[in-house]
Formats: C-alpha cells, sequence, structure tokens
C-alpha cells in the first residue's frame, strides 16, 4: 500500500473565507492526502452556498489514500453555534482554538507533513476571553518553541521576519543583534534542511 503524504487544514474562522477556500481546493486532485478539521456541517453547508460537490470521508491515521477530486478527509470539530457567512459569532470562538490544538497535535505525533492555516480573527477570539496573538506564536507556545521565525515564500522569494505581531511602536526595540543572530541562524538551517538550498554562512550580524 502507498503511503501518501498527508496535510492537514484547519479553516479558521467559520464565518470567514477559509471553509469557501477548503471546499475549492476540494475541487482538485492532489498527489497527497489532504484532511480538513472543521464541522462537517459547516463544510456541507458552505459547498451547497458554492454550489460545489463535497465528500467528506473519516480520518484513519493508520491508513491513507490520494486525495481524489470533490473528496476531504476530516478530523470532525463540532461548532457551538450555526454560521451566518459573513457574521462573526463569540461563541464560536473555541471552536477555532480546537480546531488548531488537534491540528498541531497530530503533526507533533509525526502524522502529518505540513499543517495550513485558514485566516482567523484575532479580535473576536480576543473578545472570547482567550489570548489570542497569532498563529505563529500559538503554535510556538503549543509546541514548547521559545524562538520561531515567520517567512513569506513564494517561488522567486524568501522573506523572513525579524519580528512577528508587534505594536508599530516595539519593533525597533525588538530588532538587536542577539534576536538577528538567532533568527539567521534558524533561517539558515531551515533552508538547508527544509528548502534543500546550499548556503554557507560564515559571519553574523556584526
Amino acid at each position: 500500500m502507498i503511503n501518501y503524504p498527508r496535510i492537514i487544514i484547519t479553516p479558521g474562522e467559520p464565518a470567514g473565507i477559509g471553509p469557501d477556500i477548503t471546499i475549492q481546493l476540494a475541487q482538485k486532485n492532489w498527489p497527497v492526502e489532504l484532511v480538513v478539521c472543521a464541522s462537517a456541517d459547516l463544510l456541507y453547508q458552505r459547498a451547497s452556498q458554492l454550489h460545489l460537490p463535497i465528500s467528506l470521508y473519516e480520518y484513519n491515521s493508520n491508513s491513507n489514500r490520494k486525495k481524489k477530486k470533490g473528496s476531504l478527509a476530516i478530523i470532525p470539530i463540532e461548532l457551538s453555534k450555526k454560521v451566518t457567512p459573513g457574521k462573526l459569532s463569540i461563541d464560536n470562538s473555541n471552536y477555532v482554538i480546537k480546531t488548531l490544538i488537534k491540528s498541531c497535535d497530530e503533526c507533533l505525533k509525526g502524522r502529518f507533513k505540513a499543517m495550513v492555516t485558514g485566516p482567523v480573527n484575532k479580535s473576536i477570539i480576543n473578545e472570547a476571553g482567550i489570548p489570542f496573538i497569532g498563529h505563529t506564536e500559538f503554535l510556538a507556545n503549543r509546541t514548547g518553541v521559545d524562538k520561531v521565525v515567520m517567512m513569506l515564500v513564494n517561488n522567486n522569494l524568501r522573506v523572513a521576519l525579524a519580528t512577528t505581531h508587534l505594536p508599530i511602536k516595539n519593533v525597533a526595540d525588538a530588532i538587536t543583534k542577539d534576536n538577528l543572530n538567532v533568527i539567521i541562524n534558524i533561517l539558515h538551517n531551515e533552508l538547508k534542511k527544509n528548502f534543500l538550498l546550499k548556503i554557507l554562512l560564515s559571519t553574523f550580524v556584526d
């Protein structure tokens, strides 16, 4: 049996664009197994509204299959409140966090090659009394990592950020020699490991 690489998706804010994008991803064939961590009812509802077909089958960590057009494996997480597209509800903030926790933990168990996160609304999560700065900080805390680097990537350019999710008044103080040395070290190692780039880093920031 062929073991296809798995990628897990959290669609993010249920009233936002994330579920729509997830449904649209399902319309293509992929050389991996895509697994969505979300409410099945939400996805069926959104697919109906988009007039797109969707077939959901239960995720099985012991076996997998290549993604087929119109289908997705699912780890079901129940919504707290029915969703109306475009209308935020504080009641579903815990749902968003639950999808992130479950997906992150599955990655930590080595069951997925990557995690794709849909957009969330930070303010509605904070209004629910949940401290949330952003995906980067949330995942760093969940995985017990002291320092992470956010990198923006396309086919021609890779941009690593020296700071993440800070008030603009705090940015200058956060850009220090020690901080940049740590970031450059992480960037150097990850570009070689995950992007297979041959880089010789002989000096750090003066």
